[in-house]
């Protein structure tokens, strides 16, 4: 985080949440079509999600894969999406639940990673989607704090924000429901949330 980031994170929250920490290694799996709202968004969607997106922090040492609906008709609004989501790693995908399929092939090969926990401290999932439940729980058992990023409540799996064992951060108002901060900014990071990391980083 620059000085410029810190300084206006510090300005409009009082709490020990942080956006982004550079000393974490993320993976992202963005299901968009669930952040959407929609498997055909509207460019103005697109764009809008990527701002509310903006305050969770995305870092050089992270990895990111976003998946979305591909259909012929819609090309112009990929290109949208390419263009705000850049530099991840795009998954056009087709079907019933093609987009929650594709992350859940991109996850495997992590979880069966013997040394995941030394290479990554975090996993957020962007998406309230129940599909998610078994990669979840699997990666919470490789080491891994798992956050959830939704676009509102009621996009939330029930059965999945029990999974999950960090934040469950709604872009919507821009806070963790699950540390309950409405007039505050908290994002996955939070300090509730990263004793194992923080553990993980003092006794490598």
């Amino acid at each position: 985080m620059t000085a410029t980031q810190n300084q206006n994170f510090n300005s409009r929250t009082t709490c020990n949440c942080t956006l982004y920490d550079p000393d974490l290694q993320r993976i992202f799996l963005m299901d968009l079509d669930n952040l959407h709202g929609s498997g055909c968004p509207s460019a103005g969607v697109v764009h809008q999600l990527r701002s509310d997106f903006k305050t969770i922090g995305y870092g050089p040492r992270d990895l990111m894969y976003a998946a979305y609906n591909h259909h012929h008709t819609q090309n112009f609004v990929e290109y949208e999406i390419a263009f705000a989501w850049s530099p991840a790693i795009l998954r056009p995908a087709m079907g019933v639940d093609g987009a929650d399929n594709a992350l859940i092939a991109d996850a495997e090969p992590f979880i069966n990673s013997p040394n995941l926990a030394d290479r990554f401290d975090e996993v957020v999932i962007g998406s309230g989607d129940h599909i998610f439940i078994p990669i979840a729980r699997q990666l919470i058992k490789r080491g891994l704090t798992v956050h959830l990023v939704v676009r509102n409540k009621a996009s939330l799996s029930k059965r999945l924000q029990k999974a999950a064992n960090g934040c469950i951060y709604l872009l919507n108002e821009q806070r963790c429901l699950r540390h309950d901060h409405p007039k505050n900014l908290a994002a996955p990071g939070h300090p509730n949330c990263k004793t194992a990391n923080n553990q993980k980083r003092n006794n490598k």
